[in-house]
């Protein structure tokens, strides 16, 4: 049942990404996340949406406030980037790991 609201707030997301409404999509997402905390494609996805609601802004000829807060959230998105490239990075090391002792 979790995995299935999981897939079901994946296209949700998705569908609010195309349709260019960020901050649904970032919602649908978390939402997803709060149910499956370690899925690193969620992870990405909201690194995807966050980066692409910054650049949107910049691109979208913004007030100093709107610039303050596209940086921000361009942050985020490095930050969640860097979380799922810790956690790929963990993973292959237990996979080498476990393949070296079998």
């Amino acid at each position: 049942d979790s995995l299935n609201r999981v897939e079901m707030y994946l296209y949700i997301a998705k569908a609010h990404y195309l349709a260019e409404n960020t901050e649904e999509c970032k919602t649908a997402l978390t939402k997803a996340l709060h149910l499956a905390p370690r899925n690193s494609q969620l992870w990405y996805n909201l690194g995807i949406a966050l980066e692409h609601d910054g650049v949107r802004r910049v691109n979208n000829h913004c007030t100093l406030e709107e610039l303050l807060r596209a940086i921000k959230v361009t942050k985020q998105a490095a930050d969640v980037y860097h979380k799922v490239h810790a956690t790929c990075t963990a993973a292959a090391a237990a996979a080498e790991t476990a393949k070296a002792t079998s």
